[in-house]
C-alpha cells in the first residue's frame, strides 16, 4: 500500500527500517490501519526466503508505537526484524489514533465508539489474522500480545476457536483477563461505570491513543463480577437479546487451544499474578506461565524497560517457529 503521512512510518523510518501500511476492515466496518516491517535495517529481501510471520498487538489507551519508542531502540519490533527470519506486523485497535476509520460510521459521533474490547477480539482479530496470513500467503502466524492486546487474543480464539488453528503460537505479556485483583485506579472507578458511560462516548487523546469508554466500562464490569472473564453487561434486558441469558456469559478460555506462553511481573498493579494464575489455569493448552526474573517488574516493564529485551524477548523469542 502506498506511504502516507503518519507519525508511526516516520519514526520506523528514520531508524533506516522499511515500513508498510495496511488497511483491514472488519466485519463490522471498522477500518483497523497496520505497519508492516517486512525485514531488518541494512537487510535485502530476498523473494526466495519465506519468513515467519508475527503480529504484535498493543495494550488500553496506547498505539503501536509502544514497541517503536524505546531505550537504545530496541524495541520488539525492531529486535524480531533484524533477526532475519521474521515478517513483522504491528496492530492498532479500534478507535485509536491510526484505525479511527469506518466504512460508514464517523467517528465524531456516539454512534462510532459504540464498542468494547469485545468488538475488538470478536471482530478485529479474525479480521487481522485472515488479512495478514492472505497477505504473506503463510498458513500460520504468531501473536503477541500486551496486556488487553492478550484479552482481545483470548476473546477470539473463544468466541471464534476454529482460528487456533492459524495461530502457531500465542505469547503473552502482561495478560489480561480476570481483574479481580488490580490495584490501579479502575478499584475505585468500578462503583461508578453504570455512570461514566452514560457521561461520556470517548476516551480522547494521541498517547493514550483514545478509546471508547465502554472499553474502559468492560474493564471495570469484569472487576465488579469478580474472578471471571466475562463479555460486556448491557443489562437484563439486552443481555436477553443478545446472549439468550440475563447476565453476560463468561469466556470459555478452555476453548483458546492454540500454544500460550505467559510472562508477567510480582509487581504488576494492573494484572495481579494473582489473575495470571486464575488465566494460567483456565486455558485449553498452556505450555508455560513465567515469572519475569526482577522482583520489581511491572505492567510497563515489558514495553520500556531497557532490561526487557533481556529479561522478556530473549526468553520468548526462541519459542517462535521459523519458516519452514
Amino acid at each position: 500500500m502506498p506511504i502516507k503521512n503518519c507519525l508511526q512510518v516516520e519514526i520506523i523510518a528514520s531508524r533506516g527500517y522499511p515500513v508498510e501500511i495496511h488497511e483491514v476492515i472488519t466485519e463490522d466496518g471498522y477500518i483497523l490501519e497496520l505497519h508492516r516491517i517486512p525485514y531488518g535495517k541494512g537487510q535485502v529481501p530476498k523473494r526466495d526466503v519465506e519468513k515467519q510471520v508475527v503480529f504484535i498487538q498493543q495494550r488500553f489507551l496506547n498505539t503501536d508505537n509502544v514497541w517503536l519508542i524505546t531505550p537504545n531502540d530496541q524495541g520488539l519490533a525492531y529486535i524480531l526484524a533484524d533477526t532475519g527470519v521474521y515478517d513483522v506486523w504491528l496492530g492498532n485497535a479500534r478507535g485509536n489514533t491510526y484505525s479511527r476509520k469506518h466504512v460508514y460510521l464517523d467517528p465524531s459521533e456516539e454512534d462510532y465508539w459504540n464498542f468494547s474490547f469485545d468488538e475488538m477480539g470478536n471482530y478485529d482479530i479474525p479480521a487481522v489474522i485472515n488479512y495478514v496470513l492472505a497477505k504473506t500467503g503463510r498458513s500460520t502466524m504468531s501473536y503477541v500480545g500486551h496486556s488487553m492486546g492478550c484479552a482481545m487474543f483470548f476473546i477470539c480464539m473463544s468466541l471464534r476457536p476454529e482460528l487456533n488453528a492459524k495461530i502457531d503460537v500465542m505469547i503473552g505479556l502482561a495478560p489480561a483477563s480476570s481483574v479481580a485483583e488490580s490495584q490501579t485506579g479502575l478499584r475505585f472507578q468500578a462503583p461508578f461505570v453504570n455512570l461514566l458511560v452514560n457521561l461520556l462516548p470517548v476516551i480522547d487523546g494521541h498517547n493514550p491513543a483514545g478509546t471508547s469508554v465502554r472499553t474502559a466500562a468492560h474493564f471495570a464490569q469484569n472487576f465488579n463480577a469478580g474472578q471471571t472473564f466475562q463479555r460486556y453487561d448491557f443489562g437484563p434486558t439486552e443481555n436477553q437479546l443478545r446472549y439468550g441469558q440475563a447476565t453476560p456469559p463468561a469466556y470459555d478460555l478452555s476453548q483458546v487451544t492454540c500454544p500460550v506462553f505467559l510472562f508477567w511481573g510480582q509487581s504488576d498493579k494492573v494484572v495481579d499474578p494473582r489473575d495470571v494464575a486464575w488465566l494460567a489455569s483456565k486455558l485449553g493448552n498452556l505450555k508455560a506461565s513465567i515469572q519475569v526474573e526482577d522482583q520489581s517488574w511491572n505492567h510497563v516493564d515489558h514495553l520500556f524497560s531497557p532490561d526487557a529485551k533481556r529479561l522478556v524477548y530473549d526468553k520468548f523469542i526462541p519459542l517462535l517457529p521459523k519458516a519452514s
